[in-house]
């Protein structure tokens, strides 16, 4: 974990995607995965995805705010100094003022109906 977080390449693409906003120039994983990764492939996007499509599905965004701003985040839907404070941004209304008007349930969709979510 410690060498994952400090070298892999979830953590050195995150570097040069918040230093591309920072600059005002954001740009996508998809970009970066390219030009950093030199074909390998990201995970993280994807597993931020799944673990966000759980936590609606169970209704513990509330309870697991970092998990949720930092998918916020990877999607756009907040910039990268919003992980900073984590817990107003798990919070926040992303849903019209996101960019390109797309909210949460646009990026994780519930793959099951509400009423099974509930169970």
């Amino acid at each position: 974990l410690v060498a994952t977080c400090y070298g892999g390449r979830n953590r050195l693409v995150a570097q040069e995607w918040t230093k591309a906003w920072q600059a005002g120039k954001p740009t996508s994983f998809e970009v970066l995965e390219k030009e950093v990764l030199a074909g390998q492939k990201l995970q993280g996007v994807l597993t931020s995805n799944e673990v966000q499509e759980i936590l609606r599905l169970r209704g513990w965004e509330g309870r697991f705010p970092l998990f949720t701003t930092i998918n916020r985040v990877v999607n756009g839907l907040l910039p990268p100094a919003w992980v900073l404070n984590y817990e107003a941004g798990a919070s926040a209304d992303v849903g019209s003022s996101a960019v390109g008007s797309v909210s949460d349930e646009d990026i994780v969709p519930r793959k099951r109906p509400a009423a099974a979510a509930a169970k």
